[in-house]
């Protein structure tokens, strides 16, 4: 089996000017933890996820409630004195500043197998589907692979 026959197609990307707000509402509205980030060629260069947004907001001391098994747990230990405009300036922050920048992506003919190994060692939980030209055409995670499992 091969990643092209369990991908998802329609990959919701984001481009590096776009913002953090733009990020996280596209996480929340489509209920997706991870965002491919591409250039004006549809090329992949770079991730978004929500690990990244949580890992920036804990660095800039922005609060951010988790919710871990129900319980709110409050990432900040120390209000910084201006929150107001640390919240305003991080909403307007572009991917750019936040995203991981080296990405490994596979190809719609790529063994499902060794997909997901690759996903065990670099510990990602998706990888970008990207054509012989280097262009985006689909996105395969974890669940992908868990779903196709189940199939049989």
């Amino acid at each position: 089996m091969t990643v092209k026959e369990i991908m998802t197609r329609s990959v919701i990307s984001v481009r590096r000017e776009d913002t953090l707000q733009d990020v996280a509402r596209l996480l929340t509205d489509f209920r997706i933890s991870g965002l491919p980030v591409t250039d004006g060629q549809n090329r992949v260069v770079g991730m978004i996820t929500e690990g990244d947004l949580i890992r920036f907001a804990r660095n800039r001391q922005i609060p951010i409630v988790l919710d871990m098994l129900g319980n709110g747990v409050y990432v900040n230990y120390e209000p910084p004195t201006s929150l107001e405009e640390q919240i305003a300036s991080a909403t307007t922050l572009k991917v750019s500043e936040v995203m991981t920048k080296k990405v490994m992506t596979v190809s719609p003919d790529t063994p499902v197998e060794e997909a997901a190994q690759l996903m065990v060692n670099r510990k990602v939980k998706r990888v970008p589907v990207v054509d012989s030209e280097g262009q985006l055409v689909g996105i395969v995670s974890r669940g992908d692979i868990v779903r196709s499992v189940m199939a049989f």
